[in-house]
């Protein structure tokens, strides 16, 4: 099942990093649509949601007492659902700032680098302490890696749908 994860997420910031590679630096703080967010704006907001997560994974943990990959389902089914319009925390909203693609696409390399190094070095069935998803509790690493690649494949299909 880890290895299953670990291959999911891989796959997924690939897919996220060639379709950044297609968006012109000109076109990245364009707003394609009304009400929307633009390109860099979407890199911005994966990278701010990655952010957090090595050091969260990198925390003592708890065992789980439970099926580590058991939330799995649920994180797939809200994530993925595309016929919902989420809110994000303050903590990860976008920068209003006209962003730079090349420093975007090198951070997410980075983050997603310290991501797979956390969760191949610690134990992924243990459950994280540290923080929670509302209306989700706390997640095991293997969740948190579960999410940041539901949450990351939410957001290629938006930047795809520009």
């Amino acid at each position: 099942m880890e290895k299953r994860a670990i291959d999911q997420y891989k796959s997924t910031i690939e897919l996220l990093l060639a379709v950044l590679g297609g968006v012109k630096q000109e076109q990245l703080n364009q707003v394609p649509f009304e009400g929307s967010w633009t390109p860099g704006q979407v890199a911005d907001h994966i990278l701010k949601s990655h952010a957090g997560v090595p050091d969260l994974l990198n925390q003592k943990a708890e065992p789980a007492n439970r099926e580590p990959g058991e939330k799995e389902v649920a994180i797939k089914k809200v994530f993925l659902d595309f016929t919902i319009k989420m809110k994000s925390p303050d903590f990860v909203l976008p920068s209003d700032e006209s962003l730079n693609k090349e420093e975007l696409v090198s951070g997410i390399k980075n983050k997603s680098k310290e991501i797979l190094n956390a969760i191949q070095v610690n134990d992924p069935s243990q459950v994280c302490t540290g923080f929670e998803l509302p209306g989700f509790g706390p997640f095991t690493r293997l969740e948190w890696l579960y999410f940041i690649t539901y949450h990351t494949q939410r957001h290629v299909w938006q930047l795809e749908k520009m």
